[in-house]
């Protein structure tokens, strides 16, 4: 894998190598190395192993293997791959979310090594967010028109799959939709527009709609009970700055586990108790679990009917858990 520093919108293209062997895991451990500061770790499948009830018995921790860059050649090629995303990429771009990327065209051959005319393979590699990078993802088209470019082929399905990643994993949006700093190559100083935006209007919309309308707007949430939003804070068409966090107060005041820090073998956790889902639609399930410091699963669709862990256990904040919806038929 190959980047070329270039101007306008020919930054940070990926040049794969006419006839490379390389395997999609290599190449996205290799980009990833490249992301994390330089260090390139052995590729794990599998996370470790759960009993029957889902409880980690063992984790599999990461290991080094070594170093592909230094910390300062990596921190330079982070900020071209966000202008790469930004001014030739925009397709890709996450919703709320600061992210750089790394795509091209390479020749395709077919089995006996000739090259397929008229045909391209497509790669397109997105890391978010920036400065502090959780997920990287890749998508590789074999065999799109070679006329084509990865904005129209790629780019749109890693835009996707990034954006329910980084919804369903929590991860905060960090202030992106603003402009993105764009440097000159022949200039270490970049500049950026501070823009305010307008808060979108929440108000009678369910909490699911409400949560994706703010997360495409570039802010964070604050849900206060759950339902259907009746007040939001800051209110709709206030100019505030990018990942402002909006309070939202719902219809149904449902109580809020209280969160409490214990000291487990010296160290010190916060922990919370599993509130009880029983009865509740999808989007009140929902907006209770991650108002009460829970990663939230749904299965199903309907009325809440099962959960795990039961209501009343006491887990670490962040924990997950799982609730099974069943359609009301009667």
């Amino acid at each position: 894998m190959a980047l070329k520093y270039a101007s306008d919108s020919d930054v940070a293209k990926m040049g794969a190598g006419e006839s490379l062997k390389l395997s999609q895991l290599q190449l996205i451990n290799a980009a990833a190395s490249i992301v994390n500061g330089g260090t390139l770790y052995v590729p794990r499948l599998v996370y470790g192993l759960a009993n029957g009830n889902g409880e980690m018995e063992e984790v599999y921790n990461a290991e080094v293997k070594a170093s592909s860059v230094n910390l300062e050649t990596s921190e330079a090629i982070k900020k071209v791959m966000q202008t790469s995303l930004a001014t030739g990429a925009q397709e890709a771009q996450p919703d709320g979310y600061t992210a750089g990327a790394l795509y091209g065209i390479n020749e395709k051959y077919d089995s006996d090594g000739n090259m397929d005319i008229g045909k391209s393979v497509s790669v397109f590699m997105e890391f978010a967010p920036v400065a502090s990078p959780k997920y990287a993802v890749m998508i590789t088209l074999n065999g799109v028109d070679s006329e084509t470019t990865t904005g129209t082929t790629a780019a749109p399905y890693v835009k996707q799959v990034m954006d329910e990643v980084l919804k369903y994993m929590l991860v905060p949006p960090d202030g992106a939709n603003t402009a993105p700093v764009v440097s000159d190559p022949g200039s270490d100083a970049g500049t950026t527009a501070e823009n305010q935006v307008e808060v979108p209007n929440v108000v009678e919309m369910g909490f699911a709609t409400a949560e994706e309308t703010l997360e495409q707007a570039g802010f964070s949430h604050k849900t206060d009970g759950a339902g259907t939003v009746v007040e939001q804070n800051p209110a709709a068409g206030t100019m505030v700055d990018p990942g402002t966090e909006i309070e939202l107060l719902m219809d149904h005041k449902i109580a809020q586990p209280e969160s409490q820090t214990v000291s487990v073998e010296g160290q010190t956790i916060e922990t919370v108790v599993v509130p009880d889902f029983a009865g509740l639609g999808t989007d009140e399930a929902m907006s209770l679990g991650i108002s009460s410091g829970l990663r939230f699963y749904a299965q199903g669709d309907g009325i809440a009917r099962k959960q795990y862990p039961v209501a009343g256990t006491t887990v670490q904040k962040g924990s997950p858990v799982t609730v099974t919806f069943v359609l009301d038929l009667e």
